[in-house]
């Protein structure tokens, strides 16, 4: 005996992101930060809730983690359809072009059943920085081309049926602010005479501080702990300078005068 399946996919999926070939505006640039995309549906084979020509808004978001610079590597958790989202590994090639590949999966209905990962969506991102700012000479981008490219999908419950394909492309803007570091610090007398504590009271934006270096304004050895105590050798007026450096590279340096 033969039995019809029936098969319906609940949650339409939506397109990713794209590639494209760009001036040399985002050469070297390091990407990262909040992206506000705008899309355009390329193709849409037999998937449900899209058509070709469509337009869509999504948000990106990238995260570098490298020392500084351009990395070869970049992680993207890219906005779907319906507040879904996935993450990705994208690697580095050429001067401003970053590529990979990933999944996620398609919820069906079979035979009144309901497969949370019944299908497997299968795709490919390429973009390409096209501009870029710098900031103490480092250039960060601030705009990109990019193209998604489902390369398949495969039905994983006993119904059969195709789930179609779909394709975009992609141009995106950076929402977040672009980094900056900026030296502070507040002081207190110590426990003991001649003795300071020293608070470090930086603000970092895009990323998050890695060193402190203290010249206390005497003789004694620097200090590279982000709050240190330190005791003076004589009653005076020391100038106490404070230099930052976060994880995009960027530095930043604060003089005060503190009294004993």
């Amino acid at each position: 005996m033969l039995f019809a399946c029936a098969l319906v996919v609940l949650a339409p999926t939506a397109l990713a992101g794209t590639g494209g070939t760009a001036p040399g505006g985002g050469a070297g640039a390091r990407l990262q930060g909040t992206w506000a995309m705008n899309a355009k549906v390329t193709r849409a084979d037999g998937v449900r809730g899209e058509r070709k020509g469509q337009k869509l808004k999504r948000k990106w978001t990238f995260t570098s983690s490298c020392a500084s610079g351009a990395c070869s590597s970049v992680t993207l958790r890219r906005e779907r359809s319906n507040k879904q989202s996935d993450k990705l590994t994208l690697k580095r090639f050429g001067s401003a072009g970053y590529k990979g590949s990933g999944k996620f999966y398609v919820r069906l209905k079979c035979n009144g059943r309901t497969y949370r990962k019944g299908g497997i969506a299968y795709y490919k991102v390429g973009l390409t920085v096209t501009k870029s700012r710098t900031v103490q000479g480092k250039p960060f981008a601030t705009a990109l081309k990019a193209n998604y490219n489902n390369t398949r999908r495969v039905n994983k419950t006993p119904c059969g049926g195709s789930l179609g394909r779909d394709a975009g492309s992609y141009t995106g803007k950076l929402t977040s602010a672009l980094p900056s570091s900026s030296a502070d610090f507040e002081f207190a007398n110590g426990s003991t005479p001649l003795s300071v504590d020293f608070a470090d009271k930086s603000a970092v934006k895009g990323g998050r501080l890695v060193s402190w270096s203290w010249d206390f304004g005497d003789s004694s050895a620097k200090s590279t702990k982000q709050n240190p105590s330190h005791t003076y050798k004589a009653p005076g007026t020391y100038d106490v300078t404070l230099t930052i450096k976060d994880s995009n590279g960027l530095t930043s340096t604060v003089t005060k005068q503190v009294t004993v």
